[in-house]
């Protein structure tokens, strides 16, 4: 059994095991007790004045010990780690020690959690992390808890949570499935005579977390009780526990639950979305059109933090294309020239509450030098800021926002893969261009690990997060590459936070490798596309951080409106966010590499 710390506390200085009474150390070492063998503490007894009422406590105790009660009873306590201070248990026998307290908590109510009827493997082992942080939490008289945020929380990897498909809202949630627990504990909580209620998450939360809401659960009677999770063979025991409490120990002092301790002050949400093309019929509308479809999509993205997307066509005016792609590939349409009307494009992005873009993609060049210079220069007058491209010093450059005392930076790069002729697209030290990268099978080349340990190094002395945009992979595929794999993994490895992708124009699966997020590709966000079905799922990743890392991270599903399919006089490939019609959401699950 798991026990919190509380150590000190009156009514939990003894309490009986099956080997004896179990003394708080720190209780006694006060008194100059240190030897709690059988043989010194008759030596202590024998000449004391309070042996008759030792010998009566005796009496009493071997009473007790064949009761009922004495054979139900379990203490479900706190942990008796204090610090540097340090705290101990020790057992004596029975018979020398009377009862001075109340007496020992009880189990009033148990419930089986069975974890072999669930299908999902992510369900099982958000279950089991759950359970993990449940046992040994407390409710204090006047000390109501709130289950989800005050234990729950925070749904870091390190505390055995995965990502899973979540079916109460997200397509795939961190810690999805620990919504069933709290059901669980809802029912054993109002069984054993302790109140509660719910309490709604806010919008942003209910898009971030499993659940829609928090469980409160508060005693009004003067007894503590203790939820404790046991392992059973194909699940867990959850039991409530109730101790009386006297009058000194309802007064405090009141222990926290370890979770609460774990909570850092400065957090932030970041959401990220895949490919934005604004131009075609996105940038010949008026702007009452694209607000009225793009609302839903702007709250979510607004209500984070940082938003931040892949800019997948120049901002400017120019009329001069790029001679990087020959005019035999854009006849066969091999290749695709974009560009987006600046005006359009810089206050469909503010409504957006987008604050930063990736630029190193294959069409930030399409309009030559002239479209990256007016591109910068119209994202700075949105307040936007960039990444990726320019001359060699610039497009390796990060960018970097502070929010809520944490500092986020990003860096963006273009795989060789995508680009016709990649030496051509290259950044140089007096030649604007991209921040080009190179990877196969068996990871990034020589040069491209240099210059990513060179950069993320640099970006760590500078900024508190690392996220790292990569443009690559194979259009149009739903599965990631070995070498793309290989490649997210070398960034986490060499400093990374989380690795964001996109370039396939579809969603591909979602990971976590040692306790950081990947996301291969995160699909099209705004894109006229081909009314393909797997070309028009889309979502917005929403994540949340710490000082310590991930907290929490879901997707939330949508789906791109089809070009020639809008009985609503809407604008083709506009995202319908969150979009959670149970098909889509299924085809989006399995898109991210969790089939049901």
């Amino acid at each position: 059994m798991n026990l919190r710390d509380a150590s000190g506390l009156p009514f939990v200085s003894a309490y009986c095991s099956e080997d004896g009474i179990i003394v708080n150390h720190t209780c006694v070492s006060k008194l100059g007790i240190t030897d709690f063998s059988p043989g010194a503490c008759w030596r202590r007894l024998w000449g004391s004045r309070y042996l008759f009422c030792v010998l009566l406590s005796v009496a009493l105790c071997l009473a007790f010990v064949g009761s009922p009660v004495w054979r139900n009873a379990q203490y479900s306590g706190y942990s008796t780690s204090c610090g540097s201070g340090g705290c101990a248990t020790a057992v004596l026998p029975c018979a020398l020690m009377p009862f001075s307290r109340p007496s020992p908590s009880h189990v009033i109510i148990s419930a089986e959690l069975p974890f072999s009827t669930l299908a999902c493997s992510e369900h099982r082992t958000n279950l089991r992390a759950a359970a993990t942080r449940i046992d040994g939490v407390l409710i204090w008289p006047g000390k109501p808890l709130a289950l989800l945020s005050d234990v729950l929380l925070p749904l870091r990897p390190e505390n055995g949570y995965c990502i899973g498909p979540d079916s109460t809202g997200p397509a795939v949630c961190l810690g999805a499935g620990v919504d069933e627990i709290i059901h669980v504990i809802e029912k054993l909580a109002g069984e054993g005579g302790l109140s509660t209620h719910r309490v709604e998450l806010s919008e942003r939360s209910r898009f971030l977390l499993p659940g829609d809401s928090d469980l409160v659960i508060e005693t009004f009677d003067q007894a503590a009780y203790t939820f404790t999770s046991e392992e059973t063979h194909g699940g867990c025991r959850l039991s409530v526990h109730r101790q009386p409490l006297d009058r000194q120990s309802r007064q405090g002092p009141f222990p926290q639950t370890s979770a609460a301790t774990q909570v850092r002050p400065h957090r932030i949400v970041i959401a990220a979305v895949g490919d934005m093309m604004l131009g075609g019929a996105v940038g010949t509308s008026s702007m009452r059109v694209l607000k009225a479809q793009l609302g839903p999509a702007a709250s979510l993205l607004g209500g984070a933090d940082i938003a931040v997307g892949n800019l997948e066509a120049p901002l400017t005016d120019a009329r001069l294309p790029t001679h990087l792609k020959t005019p035999r590939e854009l006849a066969t349409r091999a290749e695709f020239v974009f560009r987006a009307q600046p005006q359009v494009a810089r206050q469909l992005l503010q409504y957006l509450g987008i604050d930063a873009v990736s630029l190193a993609n294959n069409h930030m060049l399409d309009y030559r030098a002239k479209g990256i210079e007016d591109t910068f220069r119209h994202l700075a007058a949105a307040g936007i800021q960039g990444a990726g491209a320019g001359d060699s010093a610039q497009a390796r450059q990060p960018l970097i926002i502070e929010r809520n005392g944490l500092k986020c930076g990003v860096l963006s790069y273009v795989a060789e893969e995508t680009l016709p002729r990649p030496s051509t697209f290259k950044a140089r030290p007096n030649q604007e261009g991209l921040a080009v990268i190179d990877y196969d099978d068996e990871g990034p080349s020589a040069d491209t690990r240099t210059q990513l340990i060179e950069d993320i190094d640099s970006l760590n002395g500078k900024a508190d997060l690392a996220i790292l945009a990569l443009h690559w992979g194979i259009e149009g595929s739903s599965t990631p590459t070995v070498g793309q794999r290989r490649l997210a993994q070398f960034c986490i490895d060499s400093g990374a936070d989380m690795v964001w992708g996109h370039h396939p124009h579809c969603l591909q699966p979602i990971e976590l490798y040692k306790g950081k997020l990947i996301s291969y590709s995160m699909g099209n966000f705004i894109f006229n596309t081909p009314p393909r079905s797997h070309l028009l799922r889309t979502g917005i990743l929403v994540t949340c951080f710490d000082t310590r890392g991930l907290t929490a991270a879901s997707l939330v599903p949508g789906a791109i409106t089809r070009s020639g399919h809008d009985s609503d006089g809407g604008v083709p490939g506009i995202p319908q966010v969150p979009d959670l019609e149970p098909n889509l959401v299924a085809e989006i699950t399995r898109d991210l590499g969790f089939p049901q």
